[in-house]
């Protein structure tokens, strides 16, 4: 009845604008991640479980932002490889030393010949054997990004995918 129409912009085009009017790197994550919640309140976990993982994958990632959690897990992986490697080494040379400490080459026992027991090496050894703590690569976005994982494997709890849940 009259000449003029309501238009009204269908929602994938809504979801563009959105999209581009926030300037932040995160701002599409966290605006999935808060969809992604309403769904679980609502106990649509697959759909939730959709909208975490969708977070996951728009996150920033690559040079200049930080690791991965999977370059993490890998580093944390080569530090624990590095470091049981480390006390191998540790372990042979303590063996080899005592070994060695009660006998001379002929056999007969060793005399104490040192300057009243003050060995450089053994102050050496003492600050290798104290723990080394692994200390992850910071990314930008990390605690951010390390909600979205924590949210999906609640969701897959919720699915009984609990090797997923691990996984996350």
């Amino acid at each position: 009845m009259g000449g003029g129409a309501t238009s009204i912009a269908p929602p994938l085009q809504k979801e563009e604008e959105h999209k581009n009017s926030d300037s932040s790197p995160i701002a599409e994550a966290e605006r999935l991640k808060e969809l992604g919640n309403n769904e679980f309140r609502q106990k649509n976990h697959l759909d939730a479980y959709d909208y975490y993982t969708d977070a996951i994958d728009v996150s920033p990632m690559g040079e200049g932002m930080g690791p991965s959690g999977k370059e993490l897990l890998k580093l944390r992986e080569e530090f624990d490889e590095e470091q049981r490697e480390r006390q191998a080494e540790r372990h042979r040379r303590d063996m080899e030393r005592r070994r060695g400490q009660g006998k001379d080459k002929d056999g007969q026992d060793k005399k104490d010949e040192d300057d009243g027991g003050n060995n450089n090496n053994d102050d050496e050894e003492e600050v290798e054997q104290r723990p080394v703590e692994f200390i992850p690569p910071r990314h930008t976005y990390g605690s951010k990004i390390a909600v979205y994982y924590a949210n999906r494997a609640a969701t897959s709890l919720h699915l009984g995918r609990h090797e997923e849940a691990i996984e996350d």
